[in-house]
């Protein structure tokens, strides 16, 4: 369960502690204080079920993301984004964080709408002919996570 749908599910139980201490007193609560609590319940269990069938939504609709040398391919859509020096895939830091900008932008530019959740995504690092450090696969591990639910790295014919 993510950490937004025990918040909500966490919200949804406040009351209950409320009632049981009330109750351990010998106080009987009133109809009124049973439905609120009834209600808050059921509001915090229905939010949370609704992240829950979300993120499991965004997971089942990967995005799948292509990294080549200079090239960049977003669900079938090729974009020429300068990321590669002559040794190495990723110039710099900076060259990662612009391709990863590249990305979420095209991926939100085919959404529509004012609302849009996190999507997952599936990522296929091609470096070869040059080189990928352990160091750039960490940093790009880190960075899949902090944009992405749950993503997926392969990287093939490392060098």
């Amino acid at each position: 369960m993510s950490p937004m749908a025990k918040v909500f599910l966490g919200m949804g139980l406040m009351p209950v502690p409320l009632l049981l201490a009330q109750l351990a007193i010998g106080d009987t609560p009133s109809a009124s204080v049973w439905s609120w609590i009834v209600g808050s319940v059921a509001i915090g269990c229905m939010a949370a079920a609704g992240v829950v069938w979300m993120e499991r939504r965004a997971i089942a609709q990967r995005v799948m993301i292509e990294v080549r040398p200079n090239r960049l391919i977003v669900d079938g859509v090729e974009l020429d984004v300068p990321i590669s020096s002559d040794t190495h895939l990723f110039k710099c830091r900076d060259s990662m964080d612009a391709m990863m900008s590249r990305v979420i932008e095209q991926i939100f530019s085919r959404k529509s709408g004012w609302l849009v959740a996190r999507t997952s995504a599936e990522l296929r690092v091609v470096p070869a002919p040059l080189f990928l450090t352990e160091i750039e696969r960490d940093a790009l591990e880190e960075m899949l996570n902090r944009e992405f639910i749950e993503p997926k790295m392969v990287v093939v014919g490392a060098g």
